[in-house]
């Protein structure tokens, strides 16, 4: 038997709020501890095999592939290692700087030039495509009066 179950990280404020919500959505069972201590043993673990200290990048796009995007975020703004986020979209992006996630978001696919204002004032990075792009993404933040 299958079983799905989806997960609004955007609607959960804490983190014990979140395992309530795992544990009756997944009829988990009582002894269920309620905790992210895998997240954590991972993040040790990549830390671990890091060198020269390199930062770690999360990838949280596709909403922390199902288990919360900003859930996440919220967890790995305290680690030190986490220097920030990849995303798929700026409206991803958009979301965590709502959601007041500290580290920045990088928005790993294309980019429409109308959302380049936005993305300057929000703090959002951008992978860039070509020399235009670049010089269009400069000037929004420039107007904006920010760095890009």
């Amino acid at each position: 038997m299958s079983m799905r179950f989806v997960l609004d990280g955007s609607s959960v404020g804490s983190r014990e709020a979140l395992h309530r919500t795992l544990a009756a959505g997944l009829r988990l069972p009582d002894w269920y501890g309620g905790n992210l201590d895998a997240l954590h043993d991972n993040l040790r673990q990549i830390a671990a095999c890091r060198k020269n200290d390199a930062g770690i990048i999360a990838v949280i796009k596709a909403d922390g592939y199902g288990h919360g995007a900003v859930m996440l975020a919220r967890e790995m703004d305290e680690i030190p290692e986490v220097i920030g986020y990849a995303v798929a979209t700026e409206e991803e992006a958009v979301l965590l700087a709502d959601a007041g996630i500290k580290k920045p978001a990088m928005v790993l696919g294309y980019t429409f030039p109308e959302a380049y204002e936005e993305m300057a004032l929000r703090g959002v990075h951008a992978t860039v495509f070509t020399d235009q792009m670049l010089e269009d993404m400069n000037c929004a933040a420039q107007k904006a009066g920010k760095k890009m």
